[in-house]
């Protein structure tokens, strides 16, 4: 499409409004008394010796009931701090994309002390072009000491509260769509990190939120829990894979290195408070971290594919990212997340194996020669990391509790939160559905072989947030499917692509299926194709015995800035298989001619699927948990380890899968 080109979301039931917290230049036109002229959080106007470099505070000692006004130094101005020392120097701008939530420093917001000032001292911001949520907090006054701290994000119940929105869904799984959210408001997003056990030392917790189009149709609120706790240990091995998927752990050092007590700088952990598994999302901080933990894994990649080759591919690959960003800091050439870097075969390889990644949309104190670049919030997921949470005896050190940004206004103005636009940037509206049609073939030298057709018979129904300010312009998908063993030679067809090893146990040494996906294709060309894989003439080689997913590529930028970095997003979702006996269409694979750019759903669409009865089941706050039917796992062969798909339902009942002479005739991949 060009960098001219682009496509923006259609005004829908929850438009944006134009809120800008810049304290230099706010806009609140729906609510003017509610225009941040009150707080800039990035560069407090405080005199010398301070030079804006500290927050005035007040607080009322528990002890003695004895108020006191104090200076305490910003996040961006605590380099001894581990916590935030990632951000030293640096600040989180609006310019960047950087709103402010909420805040509580102690005093009112025409300067008064508040009769309780503030024992919990806290600042909520908000990335629009990354979709993540920002919370540092402090203890005016520490009474004991604790090991850690986490603060939680989750709905608030009560009050009149009956419905919740799809601002959490990435609790189920790096990448859920909107209609997939999970039940109830017992899942929560978690922020651990070591505490300090110091006055005045911030704590930062990151949350990477979906977009819920229909935000503004009902009323929700927010509740974020700030907890200390004194484990003896913290336990976060990885789990079995095919147990519930309840949350996700994230980690700007990975899931190996998590119970390191050196690298407890503030990872964030999301899932069910207690001992609910999940899976490993990442928030890296800087934007080589992904390629460092890519690294990572090298080891591990070869052990489980004994393919020196496609380990050193993907080194390669992680080193182009490292030099790339390094150069820009360097030299200030800008070429991390350029057209030139974002189309050199080497970013397709790096994001092998990513579940999830959000990056860019950088405007302001890009790097440059002698210039303190501003950190890159970003997010990552590697596929199969599994992890399980903690249970130990906390105490509650303070509540942060607001409105939903977009929502239904709350009574009390106190939860009205300052930037009160709905978050989140895209949002993949329902689970696609895949076709899948299963028949024997004869190869040339008359081996029987069975063919798989994949096929996704309608558009990718996607929501652009219009308030994050960014237009799509180019959207493209592949589909990934697991096999039973790693294809050292790639199967024959359109899967031509290697992934990554997906673990079905927590032990290192254990079973995995392999993941192998097909091409990135414009995703308004899908519907048109049909992706075809061969499976091997004997027991011992691939075989799509797990999973389908759809992993799409997505770029977008900003208008208001056209030398600002693209916003890359990657994520792969679970789709629902259909097997069909019907022939699939006679469908070119993988046209190069095909590039037109899938459009975000209408409004009308969209405001039909608020209204249905379907969304308003998915967020019922007290729709019940229903416990999932244990999976039945076939055998094809002694050699062949099916996978469990728990996106599929049960196979139509007319429905016989070709026989394999090869393998036998007992075949299923449920």
């Amino acid at each position: 499409m060009g960098w001219l080109g682009g496509l923006a979301q259609p005004a829908g039931p929850c438009p944006a409004t134009g809120i800008s917290t810049d304290p230099t230049q706010p806009i609140n036109s729906v609510r003017p008394d509610r225009r941040n002229t009150f707080f800039n959080w990035w560069n407090p106007a405080t005199p010398p010796p301070y030079d804006n470099r500290v927050y005035q505070l007040y607080s009322v000692s528990p002890r003695t009931g004895q108020g006191r006004a104090y200076f305490e130094y910003t996040p961006y101005q605590q380099p001894d701090n581990l916590e935030t020392v990632f951000l030293s120097g640096s600040a989180d701008l609006p310019a960047n994309g950087w709103e402010l939530l909420a805040y509580n420093l102690g005093y009112t917001e025409q300067g008064q002390p508040r009769p309780a000032g503030a024992p919990l001292p806290y600042v909520v911001l908000y990335h629009r072009f990354t979709g993540l949520l920002r919370v540092f907090a402090t203890v005016a006054e520490p009474q004991q000491a604790y090991t850690y701290h986490y603060l939680t994000l989750r709905f608030a119940a009560g009050q009149g509260l009956t419905t919740k929105s799809g601002l959490l869904n990435r609790v189920a799984a790096p990448a859920t769509a909107l209609l997939d959210a999970p039940a109830g408001l017992g899942a929560v997003l978690t922020g651990v990190g070591r505490h300090l056990n110091q006055a005045g030392k911030w704590f930062v917790a990151d949350f990477p939120l979906e977009y819920d189009p229909c935000t503004c149709l009902f009323r929700s609120e927010l509740e974020i829990d700030v907890m200390a706790m004194n484990p003896t240990m913290l336990n976060l091995p990885r789990v079995t894979a095919t147990g519930p998927i309840a949350g996700l752990l994230l980690s700007p050092y990975g899931a190996e290195n998590v119970q390191d007590s050196g690298s407890m700088r503030g990872f964030p952990m999301l899932g069910y408070q207690g001992q609910t598994p999940g899976s490993l999302l990442t928030t890296g901080y800087y934007d080589v971290a992904a390629a460092s933990q890519q690294r990572q894994r090298l080891n591990w990649l070869q052990a489980t594919t004994h393919d020196p080759a496609l380990a050193m591919s993907l080194d390669s690959a992680a080193w182009f990212w490292l030099r790339a960003s390094s150069a820009d800091q360097r030299t200030g050439s800008r070429n991390f997340l350029s057209p030139a870097f974002l189309q050199d075969p080497r970013t397709e390889r790096f994001l092998n194996g990513l579940d999830y990644l959000t990056v860019g949309g950088l405007s302001t104190n890009l790097p440059g020669t002698g210039v303190v670049p501003a950190q890159q919030p970003n997010a990552y997921a590697q596929t199969g990391s599994r992890v399980k949470g903690f249970s130990q005896p906390t105490d509650t050190l303070g509540i942060i509790r607001l409105a939903t940004p977009g929502a239904v206004t709350a009574p009390a103005v106190s939860r009205y939160p300052y930037y009160n636009e709905v978050l989140g940037v895209l949002s993949l509206l329902r689970r696609p559905t895949v076709q899948r049609q299963v028949t024997t073939v004869r190869d040339a030298d008359g081996h029987s072989r069975l063919r798989y057709r994949f096929r996704l018979p309608a558009d990718l129904a996607y929501a652009l947030n219009p308030a994050a300010g960014l237009v799509v312009t180019d959207f493209r998908a592949a589909l990934v499917v697991a096999g039973s063993s790693y294809p050292a030679t790639l199967p024959p067809g359109d899967f031509a692509t290697y992934e990554a090893p997906l673990p079905l146990s927590d032990d290192p040494a254990g079973p995995v299926q392999h993941l192998v996906r097909t091409a990135y294709v414009s995703a308004g060309c899908l519907p048109d194709q049909v992706f075809t894989l061969d499976g091997p003439t004997d027991c011992d080689g691939f075989l799509p015995a797990g999973p389908v997913s759809v992993k799409v590529w997505v770029q977008l930028r900003r208008p208001d800035a056209p030398d600002a970095q693209p916003v890359l997003l990657v994520a792969s979702y679970p789709t629902t298989v259909e097997d069909t006996n019907d022939p699939l269409p006679a469908a070119p694979s993988l046209p190069t001619a095909c590039t037109r750019l899938l459009p975000p759903q209408p409004a009308a669409a969209i405001t039909t699927l608020c209204a249905s009865p379907a969304y308003r089941e998915a967020m019922r706050s007290d729709r019940a948990v229903v416990a999932e039917a244990a999976a039945t796992i076939a055998v094809l062969a002694s050699a062949v380890l099916a996978y469990p798909n728990p996106t599929t339902g049960p196979s139509p009942s007319n429905w016989r899968y070709p026989p394999l002479a090869a393998c036998g005739s007992d075949y299923s991949t449920r």
